[in-house]
């Protein structure tokens, strides 16, 4: 008899979350989890450590936390996770009894935990807290690289090597691009590859070129190997030539003389031809007649000019032809075979140019990727795509078997289990790292270990929206089998964990996201049962709108954009700015919608982006920017960089233009005309100048000037922040924050880091500097999930990983024109053929190309449509889906038509009326709604935040002064290093001026220790420390130096000086006014009634008369006097310089 209620309880269980969560945390068994968006795999990953952390049930301790490795996509998700369970962990420590059994009952184990798991509970925090460099929670590339940095030598790697960030990186690959281009063009020897390079500059330009050698650099260890299994780069470019079935001994050129040979030969046939196309009526028909008779009249043979008579560019015969040989059907027998061999030979020479393109970039981007690798070790770097490929070729054993099982031997010592995170998005070359990583894993159960050793990994494939950095879902589904064989042979099966409950979003946003789906997946269930939902398709816009004009229009009213794309913008605000003012309740929150509900999702960070920010700001909603920037393309950097070189070349017209119309100055359009207009061959600074009404502006200019030959990078760029400006009297920041805005700060910080930054590595004049930056292409990643309350523009791949209550999806058309721009560099792994292929343009394109591109098209379209998906489910509670079509129909896969049909299927939607400025724009009048009502109390009402209800204060007035000059001299006041410009040690004319210092530091040097040595064996000892090779003197300045120091030595003058009771190098310190000094007398000598100090100066010439001695040589012998006169007031205090020219005492009164 079957057991209703019992299967009843265990369909309910596997809609249980916390079962389902239970299962995929358990530590015993190695686990890979199907986890859709929003489904709490961030709490399984925690959970799971946590238990492996923990003894189990069975009394068997938990795993040493050294000995968990846990793989995580990016840097916040690790940082993230450490924090959950660091933050678990020290709760766990100070829970009182009752709440910590309750924890670990319910909430982790589902069951009682044991005296053993609760004891270890409460010390555990002490234990994650002690291990050396925390939890081994990280990015994979973080792990690589302290593989490399652990085994360097068995990865061939120097040790200390580092990587470098993507910017450094390029411009290090530039570098490697030049110095091929310049060794092609200087060495003789290189005349092939010189015409390869010319080839390649006849089809791109240099940085088009760069940009390939860049993606080909991505793939360097599958060309790499490629290369190794053909047995060298000229195998494959013979494999290339056969795959497309050209000939690599015949080049173009043969081919064409071949097929006009036989051409020439039927001219009988041909005037048949011309005959028949010339008897046609109308122009175009005798047109190609005439052609092809001027053709073979005057003996062409260009191929080209053949093809262009017959054919379209896309080879196939055009119409005018075609019906010419329709109604002259005498002719066929005559015109067939001709387009026969027309079309063969055309496919022949396609296929050799393409074969020949390939060939081309393959040798040139491989001398490439040699010198940009001989760069790198020059400079002890690394790129990211060189740890991944350095760790998994240290741990392939098909490498070196050997060194391999050393590392592994090291490894195994050290990881017994891995979680992987977002394995959907892990390429190849990743997986080979978690493969080997996980070789130890099957060789059974380790009897010391006595707990089998785990591999966790959670990934969804309809979230795999990575290709472009080689992930693939097909990849993800090999693995998975991969290890489902590996562990099942060891008999530990690998469970397979769905999970499709949803944590994050509303029911009726992911009916609509599986109506999307169209039943290829699991359907989704939402945990929020009850709560609201709303989903909106607005009509699409279209772009094409002209105004109605007379002939003559006057310029004097502003036209309506032919571009849609303000108008959806603007609506866009419009909507955001009524939601705001009116304060519609958000009702799973149960309070009105703020900014930070707001999330905009889009492709790409194109011209909409910037049209939606601008309507933003123009409704006065705050938001966060796009969440990437581009440094070098935002307009106060630009403004920055321009002040920088007005002050470097002041009679730059342009660009002190700029700097008159920027925050600084803001002058008026009217305002520079006037001051430009009519000043003939006057540059634009010397009129400034000459106008009293500009002379606050032109005396702000003049100290810039100034200060550009002083200032570093920084500190020019903090003065121009810090000090007022025309435009302000309080600073230019508060300038800039009136001109632009709060947002453009972060731009302006992260040139004030490239400033720290340039001044650190390299020559840090502003020149150098402004010449660097506009140099870069520096794209920064902006951290958009900061709690701020802002509306969130971002792309979908940034949005991984977050949500919003509200999300709006305008970017949703994509047309066949987006899909020209294909990459055109196709590799094996998205092709299926065992070579790479590069054509240069559509025009060399043959069939066998067109087919494989075609294929990676379908690859791109369903991420496409797995990019939807993951737009789509960072909602919660609503969803706006809207965009604007061009000149080219969307295409049927396009997010808006995709998620309209799905919509148009719901029972409850609706079509409410919807309006634009103008409605020349829609398509429809009408926008669809699919509204479901809350049915249960809100589920995410936040607590009051304090902080709310403080009131902000004004800023203190020092935050917009600049910070007071540093005292001169500074404190502490060190006579021995005065702030003042020392004089020249030695005459310029001097033949000396090469060891000027180290013949002053030798001298002091002799003068300190000879002293202290018997008088027969100074000039001994004297003569062996100045013939050390470390003080590479000549033996003509050794013998000068002693003589020098040895005389004054001798000299009965100065023995008190060095003799009994006589100090040398005596520290000194002590309170002058406000300022502490601290210096080092070189010889002192205190009798019972005076103190003798004693300077050595080693200036040559030397002065002869005290009003010569330099003054910043009397202030110093002013400031030791002044402080032992505080020490010993009842002595007489003398000062002396001894000029060791001479040597010569002399008293400074």
């Amino acid at each position: 008899m079957i057991d209703i209620q019992a299967q009843s309880n265990i369909v309910e269980q596997e809609k249980d979350p916390n079962i389902i969560q239970r299962r995929a945390a358990n530590p015993l068994t190695p686990v890979w989890v199907g986890a859709s968006a929003g489904t709490g795999k961030t709490k399984v990953l925690t959970d799971r450590v946590l238990r492996l952390l923990l003894p189990d049930h069975q009394g068997r301790q938990g795993t040493a936390a050294h000995r968990i490795l846990c793989l995580t996509y990016t840097k916040a998700a690790a940082a993230e996770m450490k924090e959950r369970i660091t933050e678990t962990l020290r709760q766990w420590a100070v829970m009182k009894d009752d709440e910590l059994r309750t924890t670990l009952d319910k909430k982790l184990f589902g069951e009682p935990a044991t005296a053993l798991q609760f004891e270890r509970a409460r010390s555990l925090f002490a234990a994650v807290v002690d291990v050396p460099g925390g939890l081994k929670i990280m990015t994979i590339h973080a792990f690589c690289s302290s593989i490399l940095a652990r085994f360097p030598l068995e990865a061939g790697l120097y040790p200390g090597m580092e990587a470098m960030e993507e910017p450094e990186a390029h411009q290090l690959l530039k570098q490697a691009f030049t110095q091929v281009i310049e060794l092609y063009n200087s060495d003789p020897k290189s005349t092939l590859q010189r015409e390869m390079l010319n080839r390649l500059l006849r089809e791109k330009n240099d940085d088009q070129i760069l940009d390939l050698i860049k993606d080909m650099l991505r793939e360097r260890r599958q060309f790499e190997n490629i290369v190794k299994h053909k047995h060298g780069l000229l195998q494959l470019i013979e494999d290339v030539y056969t795959a497309l079935d050209a000939d690599i001994l015949i080049d173009e050129q043969v081919l064409s003389d071949r097929f006009f040979e036989d051409i020439y030969a039927r001219q009988l046939e041909l005037y048949d031809l011309i005959k028949a196309f010339t008897d046609q009526d109308g122009k175009t028909h005798n047109e190609a007649g005439w052609n092809l008779k001027n053709f073979i009249e005057s003996g062409n043979r260009s191929f080209k000019d053949w093809c262009s008579i017959f054919l379209t560019k896309e080879g196939t015969v055009t119409k005018n032809v075609a019906s010419i040989v329709k109604k002259a059907d005498h002719i066929t027998g005559v015109f067939d075979p001709l387009m026969d061999k027309t079309l063969h030979c055309l496919k022949q020479i396609k296929a050799n140019r393409l074969a020949q393109q390939t060939t081309d970039l393959l040798f040139v981007g491989n001398a490439v990727k040699q010198a940009y690798r001989q760069l790198k070790e020059q400079q002890a770097k690394l790129d990211y795509d060189d740890l991944i490929i350095y760790t998994a070729n240290l741990l392939d054993s098909a490498v070196h078997m050997s060194r391999v099982q050393w590392v592994m031997y090291k490894l195994d010592g050290g990881i017994d289990h891995i979680l992987l995170d977002e394995a959907q998005d892990t390429n190849p070359d990743q997986w080979e790292i978690i493969k080997h990583l996980c070789t130890e894993f099957f060789t059974g159960i380790d009897e010391e270990k006595d707990r089998p050793r785990t591999l966790f990994v959670v990934g969804d494939e309809k979230q795999s929206i990575y290709s472009f950095q080689r992930a693939n879902p097909a990849e993800f589904r090999k693995m998975k089998k991969h290890f489902t064989d590996k562990f099942e042979a060891v008999s530990l099966p690998l469970q397979d964990v769905p999970m499709n409950i949803s944590f994050r979003t509303a029911q009726t946003v992911l009916d609509h996201v599986d109506d999307v789906l169209e039943d290829n997946y699991e359907p989704h269930i939402s945990f929020r049962e009850g709560q609201a939902g709303h989903i909106e398709i607005w009509p699409l816009l279209k772009d094409g709108v002209k105004a109605k004009e007379d002939n003559w229009p006057i310029p004097n009213v502003l036209k309506p954009a032919e571009n849609a794309a303000p108008v959806l913008a603007k609506k866009i605000a419009t909507t955001i700015r009524e939601w705001l003012d009116t304060k519609r309740m958000l009702d799973a929150r149960n309070r009105p919608i703020e900014p930070r509900d707001i999330m905009i999702l889009v492709r790409s960070r194109n011209a909409l982006v910037r049209q939606i920010i601008r309507a933003l700001k123009a409704q006065n909603i705050p938001l966060s920017g796009a969440d990437r920037m581009v440094l070098m393309d935002e307009i106060v950097v630009m403004d920055l960089l321009a002040v920088m070189s007005f002050a470097l070349q002041p009679e730059d017209d342009l660009t002190l233009a700029t700097i008159l119309k920027s925050p600084f100055i803001a002058l008026s359009e009217e305002a520079l005309l006037e001051l430009s207009y009519g000043r003939e061959k006057t540059s634009l600074w010397q009129a400034l100048k000459k106008h009293e009404q500009y002379k606050k502006i032109t005396q702000w200019l003049e100290v810039l000037l100034t200060l550009s030959g002083e200032a570093l990078p920084f500190e020019f760029l903090n003065h121009l922040l810090i000090s007022s400006c025309p435009a302000s009297s309080k600073s230019g920041r508060h300038a800039i924050a009136k001109r632009l805005g709060e947002d453009v700060f972060e731009a302006v910080d992260e040139l004030m880091a490239q400033a720290l930054s340039f001044e650190q590595n390299n020559i840090a004049g502003l020149q150098y500097f402004v010449q660097h930056m506009r140099a870069q292409n520096i794209e920064i990643k902006r951290e958009t999930d900061t709690g701020e309350n802002v509306v969130r523009i971002m792309t979908v791949h940034g949005a991984k990983g977050l949500q919003a209550p509200i999300v709006f999806l305008p970017d949703s058309i994509v047309t066949s024109h987006s899909y020209s721009k294909l990459e055109r560099l196709l590799w094996p792994h998205k092709t299926g053929i065992d070579v790479p292929l590069w054509s240069a343009s559509k025009e060399n394109d043959i069939p066998l190309y067109k087919e494989l591109r075609d294929n990676i098209k379908t690859q791109q379209m369903e991420e496409y449509q797995r990019l939807l998906y993951v737009a789509m489910t960072r909602a919660e509670d609503e969803l706006y889906i809207c965009g604007k079509r061009g000149k080219f129909d969307p295409l049927p896969e396009s997010w808006y038509l995709v998620t309209k049909r799905a919509l148009e299927k719901a029972e409850d939607v609706s079509a409410v009326p919807f309006t634009v400025d103008d409605p020349n724009y829609l398509e429809d009048e009408t926008k669809l709604v699919l509204h479901r009502d809350r049915l249960s109390d809100p589920d995410r009402v936040e607590k009051q935040d304090a902080l709310e209800h403080i009131e902000a204060q004004a800023l203190p007035d020092w935050v917009d002064k600049m910070m007071p000059e540093e005292p001169n001299p500074p404190s502490p006041l060190t006579p021995s290093r005065p702030s003042d410009v020392e004089p020249a040690v030695l005459s310029p004319l001097s033949s000396e001026q090469s060891s000027r210092f180290k013949r002053g530091n030798i001298t002091h040097a002799l003068l300190q220790f000879l002293p202290d040595l018997p008088v027969e064996k100074r000039r001994q000892a004297a003569k062996n420390w100045l013939s050390k090779p470390a003080h590479d003197l000549s033996a003509e300045v050794q013998q000068s130096i002693a003589d020098e120091t040895l005389a004054i030595l001798e000299d009965p003058n100065f023995a008190p000086l060095f003799g009994k009771g006589s100090m040398a190098e005596v520290p000194l310190s002590g309170l002058l006014g406000k300022q502490i000094l601290s210096g080092q007398i070189d010889r002192l000598l205190i009798t019972d009634t005076e103190v003798w100090i004693i300077d050595y100066k080693s200036n040559r010439p030397s002065p002869q008369r005290i009003e010569d001695v330099p003054a910043i040589y009397m202030k110093q012998m002013r400031s030791y006097r002044q402080a032992l006169e505080k020490i010993y007031p009842h002595h007489h205090i003398k000062t002396y310089l001894l000029w060791t020219d001479g040597p010569r005492l002399m008293e400074i009164v």
